[in-house]
């Protein structure tokens, strides 16, 4: 079982936010998951994320390398459970 977890970088005066939910797909029978705990664990279970985090690309706090993002609130929220959520609306025939 997985626990909630994110990392945050807060840039103290700005009022921008980034949320950035990671993707990784998922597995759907016993032996998909078990492939995927055996190779791509950390999109299973956080106990074995590092106590931080730097971030690349969009979540980059260096201006070089994101200039419209750097100086942002950031929250990066790994993906670790594996299953599919697309909804909450009940099935229709249309």
């Amino acid at each position: 079982m997985s626990e909630l977890s994110y990392y945050i970088k807060e840039s103290k005066g700005s009022k921008r936010w980034l949320l950035f939910l990671e993707g990784g797909w998922y597995c759907f029978n016993r032996q998909t998951c078990d492939s995927r705990y055996e190779t791509m664990r950390r999109l299973m279970s956080s106990t074995m994320w590092p106590q931080t985090r730097t971030g690349t690309g969009i979540l980059s706090p260096q201006p070089e390398e994101n200039p419209h993002w750097w100086n942002a609130n950031m929250v990066f929220i790994p993906y670790c459970s594996s299953d599919v959520w697309s909804g909450v609306t009940p099935k229709t025939d249309h």
